[in-house]
């Protein structure tokens, strides 16, 4: 190992998976890799870069019934492993097991033969571009076989040492077979053939003496079993360097063009194809490199010696002597499509120089390179971008986006800060000058031109809101608050200026004031900033916070597009803070209620997204309480405050189930102080567990060693608040997640689901949420979409209905809510809101640069944080290559370990603050069942792989057998499976870094998780910066989702992710033959959204609901009993859906099932009540009202007719 992995911890996961699973370099018998012996057959070894030869059928044996012979050896093989199992259960011996082991993984891996889904190769290759007028090419192949070797043709490497303590032993019965020469242990030629020694007999031999018992633990007696076990030795081929003639274009390329003859036969070994084909852009050339051998699919046997012999192993084909011209073009317009146009246009200067067949394909210049090879461990360091400042940005003006600058507290009066604000946007125009000088090609001037005129909209727009800051007082108090309260909110989260979080109420540090706010003012050592975009983006939106008529509310949807883990999170908080503030100001108590709207498309986003959401909230409310309403900051005597609103399975829906809850706690705290059996744990599955302002825990033990809580509960209310007395929440903390509660007191910013809205036609109280029904009360200001890019497909959809009852119900005359979306992916966007939201226009932020990779607010950094590998298995199952590379995984990070203590020479304690980065593995699945597979194959196939690992590699299996112990227990699974209340838990537990305890002189591994299986519920939400190591089975569903996915790790320190991809799946497959030219610009390949909200399925499957929530809660008839005064009249309603749908029919079927609902509804019999309107969804009834979005996927009713 060299220093590298030292500096690039990651690096040894890929060399790891390059060793042991493509090769050579597996076995530790000899050090030399290129001629290695390795223990086992090499089909059983290796998993990738084998050329297997041709498959011959013998039709007289298929139509026997020899298929059914082999499933039937598949049955018995599945048999033996039971038997292995059983017998290890009853032999604690360190050595049987291994073996156990070993013999394990040979079944397993002859038994895939039985199954369908595997892929065998007999050739591979690249196809590339040349020159026209390039006469040759200079190709050079590569590639090793192996051959089984006899004891007596066998060497191992054993030190002197070891070799004189082992031989020179009394009784040692074979030392007089045994030969040491220069460095290898041998046996001896004269002696070892009559010695009748075999490893069946070794052990037996060993065990005549007590004394020699011994030998048995003894590194000696383990070489020679090694020497009498299955060797077989690497053959590398001799260098075959081929000059290629060009001339013969569009040549025939089934025509052989032998390698590797035989001697005595002359047939062809190996050979390779060519092809070549001349275009007006240069000359394609095909190149395959194939094994010509044959073998019986009967015998198509990993322990087959003659099919081991025939297989080509680590085969690599090398391209030079030429310039290569990009393989493939991307300037190419499309008619159709202007969007893929610019994208295209962005991405001019990114090529692809080859593609591959069966394998990946790198290059050495991403310019002009000189030398093509293939690959099957393709690798990309994915581009990072960054969100700092540029380099030739001025210095003076970088102190702008401290919040402490922009605060109550800025050292620098109101001219100054407007003066500062238009040099930092005045460096964006001079940004945009230069784009302007930038020189393209006469087809893409139109491009150009708007681009660059999005650039200078922006600019226009920053300008204007500076403007309208500078000119309005009340604007700039609230700008000024809100970056306080920012400050305050960053302040709070950073455990180092805070305290811990999650914390016993002994624990709470005393030293801290909770309730004082100059002691945020007078710190100094805590200087927070704004990154260039959150800053811009934040100026952007001022105006149409403020001003219901501003164009940029009633006409726009601002997109925050940045990739993921870049800070957009901050970014949409201040803009929530700025609207709370200057909402209060100027309207006093008639801003009351939700101003603020927060959806998020899942549950797992919630989770850590309402963590800081709450954080701020706290900090306004916290801020709102220092200043009496005679003072300048004054901004209301109401409470500010937080409401999560999403599924019963996360919060309790009503009261009397919080008290339920509130009741179990309770019991069990008493309990627990009678010093009897309890589970507060269990019993406690209300979200909030901590204070979200100390850091305290809800119920904890107080200094009289007693436990205490926070919550109460009555059946017709709910509260929390911090039990430390010294929070400034110690009296309530306005936290909201009970729907009654949140009916009840409806909270400032209200942070939801988007399928919760479903519930707006079911509930009586929904109006509340909107003030649609107080008439000088407003209705929300702002509406925020995280991760837009989810609503698509049939969620989309059904949201974009569901849309025009929010927007409607949150519009009072023509006061509207300013809508703002962010994702880290976006393509079609344009049309996905203009669908969703009411023909309203997009604009994206920041807009996009002429290159891709830079656009002023960010741009391509030197450094990467993330590489992405590649491993496409060649005749081995996926499962069976998922438990290989989950098990070589261990083994590496333990490697890493054992290197940082060995050899790096760093202590314990340096060495775990690292490892920290590097311990828990996640696997990513795109299905559920793939995850319950894995889930199973933990305990048993996987344990037992690290364990045989670790003596295959000499790894102490006393000293580091913490790796393995206890992984079942220490394995989690996140995905849509878990309940919901158990997420929060699930991701503390995540966040728990890497430790170690002690016991009885052995080490274990403390609390840290070690191995999460995850689904798509990873891909968005997930912010955990110690995850860095990521194994992603199969290709995502989309781009989107995979950038999202494999975007988890990498996010403090280098990360590496591994692709695991099926050849017998034409899409991973594509990928893998494009490795390197995808990852290089994987955001261009982002599929198009679609939307489609107003079709008539559509319709048919949501009007009734929003029929009910417009009576409800637009035209007041909320009650129950007030069913039975609707009048008929929608007109409002249908004037709202006439300007939303844009399509003629769509919209005249819109209106038409408007009316049938109606003329229904008002000739129902007398006494109507919602309830008796409202059906079941099981009832398959034109009034059976969906209760969450989520029933367009999964509610299937069928009924049956006699």
């Amino acid at each position: 190992m060299k220093n590298k992995y030292k500096e690039e911890p990651r690096l040894i996961f890929r060399d790891t998976i390059q060793k042991n699973l493509i090769g050579p370099g597996s076995d530790i018998l000899i050090s030399d890799a290129e001629n290695e012996i390795i223990s086992d057959y090499p089909l059983s070894r290796y998993f990738s870069g084998i050329v297997f030869p041709e498959k011959i059928v013998d039709p007289i044996q298929d139509s026997f019934g020899f298929e059914n012979e082999s499933n039937a050896n598949a049955e018995t093989i599945d048999d033996n492993v039971e038997i292995i199992n059983e017998l290890a259960e009853n032999n604690e011996s360190i050595q049987v097991e291994d073996d156990n082991s070993e013999k394990k993984a040979k079944i397993n891996s002859d038994s895939e033969y039985s199954e369908a889904n595997q892929y065998f190769p007999t050739n591979f290759g690249l196809t590339f571009c040349v020159p026209n007028d390039q006469k040759e090419i200079t190709v050079e192949f590569i590639y090793a076989k192996y051959k089984q070797l006899k004891p007596l043709e066998a060497k191992v490497e054993i030190t002197k040492e070891d070799f004189e303590k082992f031989s020179s032993h009394p009784f040692n019965p074979i030392k007089q077979h045994l030969v040491y020469e220069d460095g290898f242990l041998i046996f001896n030629r004269e002696t070892f053939g009559k010695s009748g020694i075999n490893v069946r007999n070794l052990k037996k031999t060993f065990q005549e003496h007590e004394q020699q018992k011994e030998l048995i633990d003894s590194v000696g007696y383990k070489k020679v079993e090694l020497l009498l076990g299955r060797l077989w030795k690497r053959l590398p081929n001799e260098q075959k360097i081929i000059k290629i003639k060009l001339e013969d274009e569009n040549s025939n390329e089934a025509i052989p063009i032998p390698l590797e003859v035989e001697e005595e036969t002359k047939e062809t070994i190996t050979c390779f194809y060519k092809k070549v084909l001349q275009t007006t852009h240069g000359k394609f050339i095909k190149i395959l490199l194939a094994n010509r051998l044959q073998h019986s699919k009967k015998k198509f046997s990993f322990s087959n010696e003659r099919l081991n012999s025939k297989a080509m192993f680590q085969a690599h084909i090398k391209v030079n002597g030429t310039r290569f011209l990009p393989y493939k073009q991307f300037t190419e317009n499309n008619p159709f499509d202007e969007e893929l146009n610019t994208i295209n246009f962005q991405y001019r200067e990114e090529f692809s120089f080859a593609i591959g067949h069966g394998c990946a394909v790198h290059w050495n210049d991403d310019k002009q390179p000189t030398e093509l090879n293939t690959t099957f461990l393709p690798e990309v360091d994915i581009k990072s971008y960054s969100n700092e400042f540029k380099e030739d940005f001025p210095e003076g003006l970088k102190s702008i986006t401290q919040l402490k600058k922009l605060s109550i507290w800025s050292d620098l009066n109101d001219d100054e800060i407007i003066d500062q604000l238009y040099l930092f946007v005045k460096e964006y125009q001079k940004w945009i000058d230069k784009q302007i000088t930038i020189k393209t090609t006469d087809n893409f001037q139109n491009i150009k031109k708007n681009i660059i005129g999005k650039q200078s909209e922006t600019f226009e727009r920053l300008i204007k809101n500076i403007a309208f800051l500078k000119n309005n007082d009340d604007a700039f108090k609230s700008f000024k608050l809100a970056n306080t309260a920012m400050f305050i909110q960053m302040f709070v989260s950073n455990e180092k200026h805070f305290g811990k979080k999650n914390v016993e109420l002994t624990e709470i540090d005393e030293n801290i004031k909770y309730n004082n706010l100059d002691y945020f003012r007078e710190n100094t050592t805590f200087n927070p900033k704004y990154r260039p975009f959150q800053l811009a983006f934040f100026l952007l939106n001022l105006e149409s916070l403020i001003n219901p008529d501003s164009e940029d509310r009633n006409n726009i949807v601002d997109l925050l597009w940045f990739p993921t883990g870049g800070g957009k999170t901050e970014a949409y908080l201040a803009l929530t803070a700025f609207t709370i503030i200057s909402r209060r100001i100027l309207n006093g108590d008639n801003a009351d209620g939700v101003a603020v709207i927060m959806r998020y498309t899942l549950r797992l986003l919630t989770a850590q997204q309402f963590e800081r959401a709450t954080k701020l909230i706290l900090s306004l409310d916290f801020l709102r309480k220092q200043f009496n309403n005679n003072d300048e900051y004054y901004f209301g005597n109401t409470p500010i405050s937080i409401g999560m609103w999403v599924g019963a399975s996360s919060t309790p829906n009503s009261f009397t189930d919080a008290k339920r809850i509130y009741d179990s706690i309770s019991q069990n705290l008493i309990r627990a102080n009678s010093k009897k059996n309890h589970d507060l744990q269990k019993a406690n599955t209300f979200p909030i567990e901590n204070c979200s302002w100390c850091g305290c825990k809800i119920i904890s033990k107080n200094k009289g060693n007693y436990f205490e809580q926070g919550y109460y509960g009555t059946t017709n209310s709910f509260k929390i608040k911090c039990i430390n007395t010294a929070c400034t929440f110690s009296n309530e903390l306005p936290i909201y997640f009970v729907d009654d509660k949140i009916y009840q007191t409806p909270p400032t910013l209200l942070f939801a689901t988007v399928d919760k809205f479903a519930m707006i036609s079911h509930r009586e109280e929904g109006h509340k949420l909107f003030n649609s029904l107080e008439k000088h009360k407003l209705p929300p200001d702002l509406i925020i979409q995280d991760e837009l890019h989810l609503l698509s497909g049939p969620l989309g959809s059904i949201t974009g209905i569901y849309e025009s009852i929010v927007e409607l119900l949150s519009t009072k005359g023509n006061r509207k809510p300013k809508i703002i979306a962010s994702t880290a992916t976006t393509r079609n966007t344009a049309h996905q809101v203009e669908m969703l939201y009411g023909n309203r226009q997009l604009n994206i932020f920041p807009p996009m640069g002429l290159s891709y990779n830079d656009n002023f607010f960010s741009f391509v950094s030197k450094d990467s944080t993330r590489k992405h590998i590649g491993f496409m298995p060649t005749g081995k199952t996926g499962l069976n290559s998922q438990i290989q590379i989950l098990g070589n995984l261990f083994i590496a990070r333990i490697e890493l370990f054992k290197y940082l203590i060995e050899n790096e020479k760093l202590t314990q304690e340096e060495c775990i603050n690292k490892m920290n980065y590097f311990w828990t593995i996640v696997s990513f699945y795109n299905s559920l069942r793939d995850v319950g597979k894995i889930y199973n194959k933990v305990p048993a196939e996987i344990l037992s792989l690290i364990k045989l690992l670790h003596s295959r590699y000499n790894i102490s299996r006393d000293k580091y057998a913490f790796n393995w112990k206890g992984l079942p227990s220490r394995t989690k699974e996140l995905t849509s499976r878990i309940e919901s209340n158990s997420i929060k838990k699930l991701l503390d537990q995540l966040e728990q870094s890497f430790s170690l305890n002690r016991y009885e002189g052995r080490d274990y591994v403390h609390q840290t998780v070690d191995l999460v299986l995850a689904s798509n519920m990873f891909s968005v939400g997930i912010d955990i910066k110690r995850l860095n190591v990521m194994l992603m089975n199969g290709q995502s569903k989309n781009v989107a989702e995979y950038i999202q996915a494999s975007s988890r790790v990498g996010r403090e320190d280098m990360g590496i992710v591994i692709n695991l991809l099926d050849a017998n799946r034409s899409r991973d497959k594509s990928y893998f033959e494009n490795y390197v030219s995808f990852h290089n610009a994987y955001y261009k390949y982002v599929e198009p959204l679609s939307v489609t909200p107003f079709t008539e399925i559509a319709v048919d499957k949501v009007m009734a609901s929003l029929l009910v929530a417009y009576v409800r809660h637009k035209k007041g008839l909320y009650l129950n009993s007030q069913a039975k005064d609707f009048d008929g009249n929608i007109d409002e309603l249908k004037t709202f859906l006439s300007e939303r749908i844009k399509n003629k029919k769509q919209r005249d079927y819109a209106i038409n099932k408007l009316d049938e609902y109606v003329k229904k509804w008002t000739t129902k019999e007398e006494g109507l009540t919602y309830k008796l309107l409202i059906q079941k969804i099981a009832d398959l009834d034109e009034w059976s009202l969906m209760m969450s979005m989520r029933e367009i996927d999964t509610n299937s009713i069928i009924k049956l007719a006699n």
